[in-house]
């Protein structure tokens, strides 16, 4: 481990966790397994996404067709991409956060003792009616204002806890569905009820979706 150590520390590219646990000093075997686990997660919950993305494209051609004609507004505009990508997760991927508490504590009336294991259920809070009109619809319409608040929508996390990759994820979604609905036109061939994977419910293993090349239009 010394000599990648050291190959890291003369290393120009930018700056990232390995690096800067390198260059402190602290780099071990638990640092050194919880960053692989962070990579293996990361990668699993994004493939994921692009397959419920995929699904939702060639199960629906108005979703494609909206993000062929909407384009963002003004700085700060979500685009329909992105809006996308959001509805994707509120529907798909997001089932629950686990924590233990530390202490006695009271929340909203309930008293929830110390090492109590405590289930926040965001699956159930993401189809809230209350919260989101016909939940189990996929309208990425609701991500287009900007009029969903933290407090209702948590795919990632809350609070000073979200996941670090919140912006990457976008962003590569963001891309992917751009690249879809620029190239292609989808369409379910076979399909089955959702399964649960290793960390999320995915899609049906007998899902297979037919792709045709379109023209490619300019912007």
């Amino acid at each position: 481990m010394a000599g990648h150590a050291q190959a890291l520390k003369e290393h120009s590219s930018p700056p990232g966790l390995l690096g800067h646990f390198v260059r402190a000093n602290t780099l071990d075997e638990t640092v050194l397994g919880n960053l692989i686990q962070m990579v293996v997660v990361a990668s699993y919950d994004l493939g994921g996404l692009c397959v419920w993305l995929l699904k939702h494209v060639a199960d629906d051609p108005m979703i494609a067709d909206f993000a062929r004609s909407h384009p963002a507004g003004g700085a700060g505009a979500v685009r329909p991409a992105l809006a996308i990508v959001r509805e994707t997760l509120r529907m798909e991927q997001s089932e629950l956060l686990l924590r233990v508490a530390t202490r006695d504590i009271v929340f909203d009336g309930i008293f929830i003792p110390r090492d109590s294991h405590v289930r926040i259920c965001v699956w159930e809070a993401h189809h809230d009616p209350r919260i989101f009109d016909d939940p189990f619809r996929h309208d990425c319409r609701r991500f287009m204002g900007g009029g969903v608040g933290a407090g209702d929508y948590a795919p990632f996390g809350l609070d000073k806890h979200r996941c670090l990759g919140v912006d990457w994820t976008h962003a590569l979604g963001e891309v992917f569905v751009d690249e879809l609905v620029s190239g292609f036109r989808l369409t379910i061939a076979s399909d089955g009820p959702p399964e649960f994977g290793r960390f999320h419910f995915q899609p049906s293993g007998r899902l297979a979706i037919a792709f045709t090349r379109v023209p490619i239009t300019e912007p």
